[in-house]
């Protein structure tokens, strides 16, 4: 069941389109660019991997799907792209998309590669795992929990999210990243693997 949709960023793409058009230092227009190109890359990758989400959790009442979710708590901030809650606890995923070509490193920080050029990303995983944190200590503190959870936390699991469409050279994706078309696929065989009990326990190591 989806329960929020994608927040529209046409808006903000269009006003840096524009600004990028009126503006006549180049220093600035490098900027522009820059932060023009992150937010349409962002974008594409939450829409066209919340497709494959929203394919399988529309029609599904026992779970509950939410896009574009912002939350602030004790001066920290988790932009999260999807979330996923059922029963058996919750799912936290970052979507990537990128134009050239990607290579996943061993430390888990990206290499794109356009062209000739290669620019380097941080390790996504680390960035999903602060949002999770965010995400914990907020339900904590804003939900009644049972005594179970109180002890050992909501069990909440990390995916980063790769858009079907990038250029990968990975033969095999490190654990932790999934390509967006095959997720269902795998959260369906690990939530048959597990009962609540198994989840709790797994939470705990």
């Amino acid at each position: 069941m989806i329960y929020k949709t994608i927040d529209s960023k046409e808006k903000e793409i269009a006003k840096l389109k524009e600004l990028l058009v009126k503006s006549n230092n180049e220093k600035q227009r490098a900027f522009i660019r820059a932060d023009l190109q992150r937010i349409e890359n962002g974008y594409k990758a939450e829409k066209d991997n919340a497709y494959y989400l929203d394919f399988y959790f529309k029609d599904n009442p026992r779970n509950i799907l939410l896009h574009d979710i912002r939350i602030e708590h004790n001066g920290e901030v988790a932009q999260i792209d999807h979330i996923i809650i059922n029963h058996l606890g919750i799912e936290v995923l970052e979507s990537k998309s990128f134009s050239g070509e990607l290579t996943i490193k061993a430390d888990g920080s990206l290499n794109v590669k356009y062209g000739n050029k290669i620019q380097t990303f941080p390790n996504p995983i680390e960035q999903n795992n602060r949002h999770v944190k965010i995400l914990s200590e907020f339900l904590k503190e804003n939900m009644e929990l049972p005594q179970n959870l109180k002890l050992f936390g909501i069990p909440i699991s990390s995916t980063v999210l790769i858009n079907p469409k990038t250029t990968l050279t990975n033969d095999k994706l490190p654990k932790g990243f999934l390509r967006a078309d095959s997720f269902i696929t795998d959260w369906k065989s690990r939530v048959d693997k597990m009962g609540a009990i198994t989840v709790f326990k797994s939470h705990q190591n």
